[in-house]
């Protein structure tokens, strides 16, 4: 920030969604997001409420294609492979999927799955054994490298002449780099090992059948006042459909319609006054501001602080103050007559029998208001406005991972939600070790991830 030395004016040059500084911000899409600070999309919370997403018609696994979620390094510039084991050293290829389950015309071997199984015995046969091969040679196994054969089931992941298309298949007998080292990550193993035929089989998926949902608030109370805005608007007083309740004539703006909320409007009055006072005069400023449109996505705000406040803030003159009020400069954040009154009015739905109607607060908000630890915190208050008969909040315990231990593709216990992004190095050979450790429902055990953690993508 800095000082104009001609207006006695603060600069300064914040961001913008769309270069203007509008009365109020949109919602997200789903109309459940309070403002263009909250994610895009709804997720499974959001400002107003729970959603509802755990009713969302669950994937098909049929519908997902087997060849996505195979892993697959392939080509040149690779670590090598141990011949007594038949894993491959990992090195830092690129990692692919297994491409798609399409028609493969030298996949069509015999005419049906019965003869189709006959030939799988005699080709394990000649890749193990017969002179021109013999892979065992490189640590290749049936039980390691050919379990893919196992409990074919025609249409779940087999299908005569179907293979996947991105899954390529190694020949460790050839002295060419580009081709005797493909890879595929093997569960079992929690290891890379060569490609084999048996990896190459698939079914095609199922089509997708598409199934209505309808987002909304996990708890349907609170799709109405709460999914459309806590209080009365008048710039919403044409809305139509899901918005139209958002103003009420009779209702002042910036105030909860008691209908609404019924026994749970003194409670969510004190929310509401909570909420606006940590925020400070970013929820009612006190100054005359003019905006410098710079491009989309950024303006320049010229403060007058030297002049005597003003409410709604933008405006060539904005609306004068109600009060007998003296200039601002020097002063602090909030100490205008009309911010005072504003302050006192929200903290009346907070305050308990023995606190001071008159207590002051600063306009910047919650760190000049309330303790670092919470100790003294505003919406504590609220607990003792709940309706008779309701639990206390702390009995509500979270069904969720507070901590974001439990969940990720990796295991922290950082609180970082299992986003691990740290490979060790191998001093001795010289290159990165991918040793992270995964997450046990990412597993498998005896070849299938636990029933309730199969991936469905």
């Amino acid at each position: 920030m800095h000082l104009n030395p001609a207006q006695r004016t603060q600069n300064k040059t914040p961001l913008a969604a769309e270069g203007t500084k509008a009365p109020e911000k949109p919602s997200d899409k789903y109309g459940f997001g309070l403002g263009i600070e909250s994610t895009p999309v709804g997720e499974w919370q959001n400002d107003c409420c729970v959603l509802n997403h755990d009713e969302k018609p669950t994937v098909d696994p049929a519908t997902v294609d087997m060849c996505s979620m195979k892993r697959i390094k392939k080509g040149p510039n690779h670590n090598g492979f141990d011949d007594t084991t038949g894993l491959a050293h990992d090195d830092n290829r690129k990692e692919w999927t297994g491409g798609r389950c399409v028609e493969i015309k030298f996949m069509k071997k015999g005419n049906d799955i019965i003869t189709y199984k006959e030939w799988t015995e005699k080709h394990k046969n000649y890749v193990l054994n017969h002179k021109n091969m013999n892979y065992t040679k490189y640590g290749w196994t049936e039980e390691t490298h050919f379990a893919g054969f196992d409990d074919l089931e025609e249409g779940v992941n087999w299908e005569l002449g179907y293979g996947c298309s991105g899954v390529p298949l190694a020949k460790p007998h050839r002295n060419f780099e580009n081709i005797n080292n493909q890879v595929i990550w093997d569960d079992k193993l929690q290891a890379w090992r060569h490609t084999s035929m048996a990896d190459k089989i698939c079914a095609p998926p199922k089509p997708v059948t598409s199934q209505p949902f309808n987002v909304g608030c996990k708890v349907k109370d609170h799709d109405g006042p709460l999914g459309q805005g806590w209080e009365s608007n008048s710039q919403w007083k044409d809305a139509i459909e899901q918005h139209a309740d958002r103003y009420n004539s009779s209702i002042a703006n910036g105030e909860v319609n008691p209908a609404d909320f019924g026994v749970w409007a003194p409670f969510v009055n004190c929310l509401k006054g909570a909420m606006k006072l940590i925020e400070g005069q970013a929820y009612y400023p006190e100054t005359r501001e003019e905006l410098t449109v710079l491009g989309k996505a950024n303006y320049i705000s010229t403060i007058f602080e030297n002049e005597k406040p003003v409410m709604g803030g933008i405006g060539p003159n904005g609306t004068a103050s109600p009060f007998n009020e003296e200039i601002l400069a020097g002063n602090l954040v909030g100490s205008s007559k009309m911010a005072k009154h504003n302050a006192k009015t929200l903290w009346k739905s907070i305050k308990g029998p023995q606190d001071d109607i008159n207590r002051q607060f600063h306009g910047a908000g919650s760190r000049y208001i309330e303790q670092a630890d919470g100790s003294d915190a505003l919406i504590a208050k609220c607990v003792e406005l709940r309706p008779q008969g309701t639990p206390d909040p702390y009995d509500i315990k979270p069904t969720y991972d507070l901590e974001q231990n439990l969940m990720g593709y990796y295991e922290t216990n950082d609180e970082t939600g299992g986003q691990n992004t740290r490979l060790t190095w191998d001093e001795a050979n010289e290159r990165l070790v991918d040793d992270r450790k995964l997450m046990p429902y990412y597993r498998k055990k005896n070849g299938k991830y636990l029933k309730a953690f199969a991936p469905l993508y």
